[in-house]
Protein backbone atom coordinates (compact mmCIF):
# COMPACT_ATOMS: atom_id res chain seq x y z
CA UNK A 1 0.00 0.00 0.00
CA UNK A 2 2.89 2.66 0.71
CA UNK A 3 4.14 2.03 -2.91
CA UNK A 4 0.35 2.60 -4.10
CA UNK A 5 0.36 6.15 -2.30
CA UNK A 6 3.61 7.29 -3.44
CA UNK A 7 2.75 6.09 -6.96
CA UNK A 8 -0.57 8.38 -6.44
CA UNK A 9 1.59 11.57 -4.82
CA UNK A 10 3.94 11.38 -7.74
CA UNK A 11 1.20 11.16 -10.43
CA UNK A 12 -0.89 14.20 -8.47
CA UNK A 13 2.50 16.36 -8.72
CA UNK A 14 2.99 15.78 -12.03
CA UNK A 15 -0.36 16.15 -13.28
CA UNK A 16 -0.82 19.36 -11.37
CA UNK A 17 2.32 20.26 -12.93
CA UNK A 18 1.54 19.60 -16.65
CA UNK A 19 -1.67 22.22 -15.71
CA UNK A 20 0.21 24.98 -13.99
CA UNK A 21 2.52 25.23 -17.18
CA UNK A 22 -0.80 25.73 -19.23
CA UNK A 23 -2.60 27.92 -17.52
CA UNK A 24 0.48 30.41 -17.58
CA UNK A 25 -1.44 33.48 -19.76
CA UNK A 26 0.45 34.47 -22.85
CA UNK A 27 2.68 31.49 -22.85
CA UNK A 28 1.04 29.45 -25.08
CA UNK A 29 -0.20 30.66 -28.68
CA UNK A 30 -1.42 27.23 -29.88
CA UNK A 31 -1.12 25.41 -33.06
CA UNK A 32 -0.67 27.94 -36.29
CA UNK A 33 -3.99 26.17 -37.78
CA UNK A 34 -5.81 26.74 -34.19
CA UNK A 35 -4.56 30.49 -34.69
CA UNK A 36 -5.75 30.80 -37.96
CA UNK A 37 -9.06 29.02 -37.11
CA UNK A 38 -9.85 31.61 -34.00
CA UNK A 39 -8.82 34.81 -36.20
CA UNK A 40 -11.40 33.87 -38.68
CA UNK A 41 -13.72 32.99 -36.74
CA UNK A 42 -13.57 36.56 -35.27
CA UNK A 43 -13.46 37.94 -38.57
CA UNK A 44 -16.19 36.13 -39.71
CA UNK A 45 -18.45 37.58 -36.74
CA UNK A 46 -17.07 40.86 -36.60
CA UNK A 47 -16.73 41.71 -40.97
CA UNK A 48 -19.90 39.24 -42.02
CA UNK A 49 -17.89 37.64 -44.93
CA UNK A 50 -19.47 35.61 -47.48
CA UNK A 51 -18.54 32.07 -48.02
CA UNK A 52 -16.00 32.91 -50.60
CA UNK A 53 -14.81 35.52 -48.43
CA UNK A 54 -14.22 33.10 -45.06
CA UNK A 55 -12.17 30.60 -47.37
CA UNK A 56 -9.78 32.95 -48.81
CA UNK A 57 -9.44 34.96 -45.23
CA UNK A 58 -9.07 31.34 -43.73
CA UNK A 59 -5.91 30.37 -46.20
CA UNK A 60 -4.69 33.96 -45.75
CA UNK A 61 -4.63 33.77 -41.74
CA UNK A 62 -3.11 30.02 -41.81
CA UNK A 63 -0.54 31.31 -44.00
CA UNK A 64 0.36 34.17 -41.81
CA UNK A 65 -0.17 32.32 -38.19
CA UNK A 66 2.41 29.81 -39.81
CA UNK A 67 5.17 32.40 -40.29
CA UNK A 68 4.33 33.70 -37.28
CA UNK A 69 4.63 30.69 -35.30
CA UNK A 70 8.22 30.67 -37.36
CA UNK A 71 9.34 33.79 -36.17
CA UNK A 72 8.41 33.31 -32.54
CA UNK A 73 10.32 30.30 -32.53
CA UNK A 74 13.20 31.53 -34.09
CA UNK A 75 13.24 35.30 -32.19
CA UNK A 76 13.16 32.98 -28.72
CA UNK A 77 11.36 35.37 -26.55
CA UNK A 78 13.33 38.26 -28.01
CA UNK A 79 10.66 40.40 -27.87
CA UNK A 80 12.62 43.35 -29.78
CA UNK A 81 13.81 41.09 -32.52
CA UNK A 82 10.25 40.06 -33.11
CA UNK A 83 8.35 42.65 -32.82
CA UNK A 84 9.48 44.92 -35.95
CA UNK A 85 9.48 40.78 -37.84
CA UNK A 86 5.34 40.73 -36.83
CA UNK A 87 4.74 44.07 -37.97
CA UNK A 88 6.39 43.01 -41.51
CA UNK A 89 4.06 39.89 -41.74
CA UNK A 90 0.94 42.05 -40.64
CA UNK A 91 1.65 44.57 -43.09
CA UNK A 92 2.05 41.46 -45.56
CA UNK A 93 -1.63 39.97 -44.00
CA UNK A 94 -3.12 43.45 -44.17
CA UNK A 95 -1.92 43.84 -48.29
CA UNK A 96 -3.28 40.09 -49.00
CA UNK A 97 -6.80 41.08 -47.38
CA UNK A 98 -7.06 44.39 -48.88
CA UNK A 99 -7.50 42.32 -52.39
CA UNK A 100 -9.99 39.67 -50.58
CA UNK A 101 -11.94 42.38 -48.23
CA UNK A 102 -14.50 44.94 -49.34
CA UNK A 103 -13.08 48.39 -48.95
CA UNK A 104 -15.66 49.11 -45.83
CA UNK A 105 -14.70 45.91 -44.23
CA UNK A 106 -11.08 46.47 -44.83
CA UNK A 107 -11.53 49.62 -43.17
CA UNK A 108 -13.03 47.99 -40.30
CA UNK A 109 -10.47 45.12 -40.05
CA UNK A 110 -8.14 48.43 -39.69
CA UNK A 111 -9.90 49.97 -36.45
CA UNK A 112 -10.13 46.53 -34.81
CA UNK A 113 -6.48 46.29 -35.34
CA UNK A 114 -6.16 49.60 -33.62
CA UNK A 115 -8.56 48.27 -31.28
CA UNK A 116 -6.46 45.20 -30.51
CA UNK A 117 -3.05 46.73 -30.36
CA UNK A 118 -4.21 49.89 -27.99
CA UNK A 119 -5.61 47.13 -25.61
CA UNK A 120 -2.23 44.43 -26.16
CA UNK A 121 0.32 44.20 -23.07
CA UNK A 122 2.37 43.63 -26.51
CA UNK A 123 2.15 47.19 -27.34
CA UNK A 124 5.42 49.43 -27.61
CA UNK A 125 6.87 49.84 -24.44
CA UNK A 126 4.62 48.13 -22.53
CA UNK A 127 6.44 44.62 -22.48
CA UNK A 128 9.73 45.91 -22.13
CA UNK A 129 8.54 48.03 -18.26
CA UNK A 130 7.17 44.65 -17.32
CA UNK A 131 9.94 42.91 -15.89
CA UNK A 132 11.29 46.38 -13.93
Amino acid sequence: MHVYHRFLLLSVFFLSLSFSTNAQPGRHWGTPEEMAEKQTAQMLEKLNLTEEQTVLVREINLANAIKVHKAREEAAGDFTKMRPLMQALRDEKNEHLKVVLTKKQFKKWEAIQAEQAANSRWSEGQHDNRNK
